[in-house]
């Protein structure tokens, strides 16, 4: 997935741009984004219009249960380690 691609909705951008700024590995599948980080995984499932309908998170301390989009930012930044800014 190019970083700058067009068809993605703006629930997939924003959670693509999160993940990526906090260190996580970012991959684009038929029903949406899976987000890697050593032994942690949030997969997040979008509907075929690209909005948001549900995250599960796995790895240590994950309960397996559904996520919100912001329980699955708040994974994303409190497991992940934010980007160094740009000069």
């Amino acid at each position: 997935m190019a970083d700058s691609d067009p068809s993605l909705s703006h629930d997939a951008f924003y959670l693509y741009e999160t993940a990526r700024l906090f260190g996580w590995h970012v991959t684009h599948d038929d029903d949406g984004l899976t987000m890697a980080l050593l032994d942690r995984t949030v997969h997040a499932l979008l509907g075929h219009d690209g909005r948001f309908r549900c995250a599960r998170a796995a790895g240590p301390g994950s309960a397996g249960v559904d996520l919100t989009m912001q329980e699955a930012l708040d994974v994303l930044e409190k497991h992940g380690s934010p980007a160094p800014a740009r000069p």
